[in-house]
């Protein structure tokens, strides 16, 4: 199992630029141009972390292109990216739309860019297949008691978030995770489900000393593994309120988005 890098940023995270003309007339020249240069990208291992982790999370829904610039569908993408000979290229497009690129990794390029980004490709493939169909049949027992199934969370929007107690960065968002379940108390069609790799006991003590308001479900690594296919914890889930999964992704701040997204619909 692994625990995930923090993100520092998120396309979702950036703010508007003010509207002037100024401000259009830049835009309109960034069109077709990238966010960031192949050559600086890899220069460095930590260049291309703050390059992905700021713009190319593979979970984010740019249209696609192959390195001809023809327009391709999110799974060839993720395909081309899978093989290690490709660095997904973050391009400006119109309306302040980015789009992905496929872009030739570089010889010189470090070679631990085409492992993270072969690693990263498969788990977002193997979850791109999943959008848009049921996610795998559950039946949970809360810590508390109460019972979440398949069935019974019909017509709710349903959030799993996948975790164990010593990864660091799972623990050090419930702050922000417990601020989105308050900011949805009054709705009953909005339910919060954490499911933990952890066993019952280990969890109650820790849920003691830290505060996380999602309802959690212990001895999940099964279901987490084998079902969802979650490589890199935390995992975040968005479900609909017809069991079907719209997006997985592994920041907080993301799924709030999709969530925001998904309530929009």
């Amino acid at each position: 199992m692994y625990c995930c890098i923090s993100c520092t940023q998120s396309p979702s995270a950036v703010k508007k630029s003010a509207t002037t003309p100024e401000a259009v007339d830049q835009r309109i020249s960034l069109v077709g141009k990238p966010v960031r240069d192949l050559d600086t990208i890899v220069k460095s291992f930590n260049n291309f972390w703050s390059y992905f982790n700021d713009y190319a999370q593979l979970y984010n829904d740019y249209p696609t292109f192959n390195e001809s610039n023809k327009a391709i569908d999110k799974g060839q993408f993720l395909e081309a990216i899978n093989t290690g000979k490709y660095l997904p290229m973050v391009f400006y497009g119109e309306k302040q739309q980015l789009n992905f690129r496929l872009a030739k990794i570089p010889k010189k390029a470090p070679e631990n860019i085409r492992l993270i980004l072969m690693n990263y490709a498969n788990r977002e493939l193997n979850y791109y297949k999943m959008e848009g169909k049921p996610i795998p049949d559950f039946g949970f027992k809360a810590l508390d008691g109460k019972v979440y199934t398949s069935a019974n969370t019909k017509g709710k929007i349903v959030l799993f978030k996948c975790w164990f107690i010593s990864c660091v960065q799972c623990v050090a968002e419930m702050p922000a995770l417990n601020e989105v379940v308050k900011q949805y108390e009054k709705r009953d069609d909005i339910v919060f489900i954490s499911l933990a790799i952890d066993q019952e006991k280990e969890l109650k003590q820790f849920l003691t000393k830290t505060k996380f308001d999602y309802a959690t479900v212990a001895n999940q690594k099964n279901y987490m593994e084998k079902k969802l296919h979650v490589q890199l914890y935390p995992t975040h889930f968005i479900i609909d309120k017809k069991g079907i999964m719209v997006k997985a992704v592994d920041d907080e701040r993301e799924m709030e988005f999709f969530l925001t997204k998904e309530l929009g619909k």
